[in-house]
C-alpha cells in the first residue's frame, strides 16, 4: 500500500506483488530547451525536493517538452535522473497525443502522478514560418504566417492540456496549469493596435485557458482541484523579444528572473486563483 513518512512528508512506495505504487508527483513543461522555458526548467529542478502549499508529495520528475534539446537542456537532463527529456510536435495532427502517451509511460514506469503542466512554447517571430509581427492592417495578406503564430500560441497550449487531461484528472492531488500568455493578449488592456496576430493568438491562447480551467475545476471538484491560469512573463532578454528591445522603455527582464517570479506565483496558487490571467509581479489582468 501508500504509507505517509512523518519525517519527510513524502508518499512512500510500498510494492506489493511487484506493483508500482504511486509515490509523488511530476511536472510538464513545453519550450524546455531554451529562453523561458530552459531557465524554469532550472528553476523547477532546483525545487524539485520541496513539498507543495497543498501537503502534496514532492516533485519526482520533469519532462522536458522540445522539438530538439539543445546542448544546454542535454547537459542538465545528463546531472540528474529528474529530467526526461520529450522530444516531438506540438503543431502536428498527432503530435500532443504523442507526446502525451510518452509521459504516461514515463510517469506509470515510476509510480508518479501528473500534477504541474507549464505551457511555455510560444513564438513572436520566425522567418522560416512566414511569422513576423503586423504593423499595420496591409501586412495582414500573409495567412502562412497567421496560421502558424496561431498553431503555436493558440492551439499547441490547449492541445496538450486537453491530451494530458485523463492523466491530470486521474488522482486525488491538487493539479496546476498555467500557460504562458502576454500582456498584449488582453483585449482590455489594448490601448496600441498592431501585432495583430500575435495579439489575437494570444487572446484565443486566454479563451482557451478560461474555459479549461472551467471543466478542469468541475472534473476535478472532489479529486483535489484546479488552478489553471494564463501568465504573462513579462519582456524577457531572449530571442522572441530581441529584434524588438530597442523600443522598450521599461524593464527588460531575465529569463531566469521572470522564471523565477512566475514559478512563485505559480506554486502558490490556491483554488480560487482557477481561471485568472497574472503578471510576473503577481498582479492580475483583465482578460
Amino acid at each position: 500500500g501508500l504509507c505517509w513518512c512523518l519525517k519527510t512528508k513524502d508518499l512512500c512506495v510500498v510494492r506489493q506483488s511487484g506493483a508500482a505504487v504511486m509515490s509523488g508527483t511530476a511536472a510538464v513543461i513545453t519550450g524546455a530547451s531554451r529562453g523561458i522555458g530552459l531557465a524554469l526548467t532550472r528553476a523547477r529542478l532546483s525545487r524539485s525536493r520541496q513539498q507543495g502549499n497543498d501537503g502534496s508529495p514532492r516533485l519526482e520528475k520533469l519532462f522536458a517538452v522540445c522539438r530538439n534539446p539543445t546542448p544546454e537542456l542535454l547537459g542538465l537532463a545528463a546531472s540528474t535522473p529528474r529530467i526526461e527529456i520529450v522530444s516531438g510536435s506540438l503543431t502536428s495532427a498527432t503530435g500532443p497525443a504523442e507526446l502525451a502517451s510518452q509521459i504516461q509511460r514515463g510517469c506509470a514506469a515510476e509510480g508518479l502522478l501528473l500534477s504541474e503542466l507549464y505551457n511555455v512554447a510560444g513564438i513572436l517571430h520566425e522567418p522560416n514560418l512566414g511569422v513576423e509581427p503586423e504593423r499595420r492592417l496591409e501586412d495582414m495578406a500573409n495567412l502562412d504566417g497567421m496560421l502558424n503564430t496561431f498553431a503555436i500560441n493558440s492551439f499547441a497550449p490547449i492541445r496538450l492540456i486537453g491530451a494530458l487531461a485523463p492523466q491530470l484528472c486521474a488522482h486525488n492531488q491538487m493539479v496546476r496549469v498555467a500557460s504562458w500568455s502576454a500582456r498584449v493578449g488582453s483585449i482590455t488592456d489594448n490601448r496600441l493596435g498592431g501585432w495583430y496576430s500575435y495579439r489575437a493568438s494570444k487572446a484565443a491562447q486566454n479563451s482557451f485557458t478560461k474555459s479549461a480551467a472551467i471543466e478542469l475545476q468541475r472534473r476535478k471538484q472532489r479529486k483535489g482541484g484546479a488552478a489553471v491560469v494564463a501568465v504573462h512573463p513579462g519582456t524577457v532578454d531572449t530571442g522572441l523579444s530581441a529584434p524588438f528591445q530597442r523600443n522598450i522603455k521599461h524593464e527588460i527582464l531575465t529569463p531566469e528572473t521572470s522564471a523565477q517570479r512566475l514559478l512563485d506565483l505559480i506554486l502558490r496558487l490556491q483554488l480560487e486563483d482557477n481561471g485568472k490571467f497574472f503578471a510576473y509581479d503577481g498582479t492580475e489582468i483583465p482578460w
